[in-house]
């Protein structure tokens, strides 16, 4: 039976109040979160703007965002591209980025110019040609697609975040998962101390739908 709408609305009111509870009571808890304000209304009148881009991995023609630490490794091929080009192109233009931030787990980078949006352009397929992994594309930021999210809580593990993703699928085989893509692991209360972690993924519509006949809750090692 399909939940109403007020009936949804109740649920993220009791996420509100879980959030206080101690993080060991609920170790493999998932809840939807309360879409942030900056996903109610455009982040920036400059995103209209056609400088403005994010970079997405495109798997096959569906997009989806790349993780921190992908994103930490794409910056580092793309400052070496950079510096080589400022280091054997003397005369040449130098390519100048304004901005780079998150939003919706796709990293958002604001070019000054034409030239330095071809540049990136350029060292993203590079950089993709390189990787198996992954094939990097670069879109208008104002198409960055509108997903829901959620926050899997989960004990500390030595353990890098797709995998714990595909953890999850294989444990909790009744929430379909093939689509959804983790944006970010991050420790309880930005505790690293804390014996908690946190998963902060994008899901999808039946995601969310499978979530609620579930009671918003993921299972890890026990149930």
């Amino acid at each position: 039976m399909r939940r109403t709408r007020s009936q949804k609305t109740k649920i993220v009111e009791e996420y509100e109040k879980d959030k206080t509870s101690k993080p060991d009571d609920r170790p493999t808890s998932s809840k939807r979160e309360r879409p942030r304000t900056e996903d109610n209304k455009p982040f920036s009148e400059d995103v209209k703007d056609n400088l403005m881009v994010a970079v997405a991995n495109d798997k096959g023609g569906r997009l989806s965002p790349i993780t921190t630490a992908e994103w930490g490794m794409v910056e580092t091929k793309l400052s070496e591209q950079f510096l080589e080009h400022v280091l054997t192109n003397v005369d040449s233009l130098v390519p100048h980025f304004v901005a780079s931030e998150f939003h919706r787990g796709y990293r958002v980078i604001k070019c000054m110019d034409e030239f330095s949006k071809e540049f990136l352009e350029r060292c993203m397929a590079k950089i993709s040609d390189g990787w198996e992994d992954i094939s990097l594309r670069l879109i208008p930021a104002q198409e960055i697609p509108m997903r829901p999210r959620a926050r899997a809580w989960l004990p500390k593990i030595d353990c890098d975040g797709p995998k714990l993703l595909q953890g999850l699928a294989k444990i909790n085989k009744d929430v379909p998962m093939d689509d959804w893509s983790l944006i970010a692991t991050e420790p309880h209360n930005n505790n690293n101390n804390s014996t908690s972690m946190s998963l902060v993924l994008s899901i999808t519509e039946a995601g969310v739908e499978a979530l609620e006949r579930v009671g918003n809750k993921l299972f890890f090692w026990r149930k």
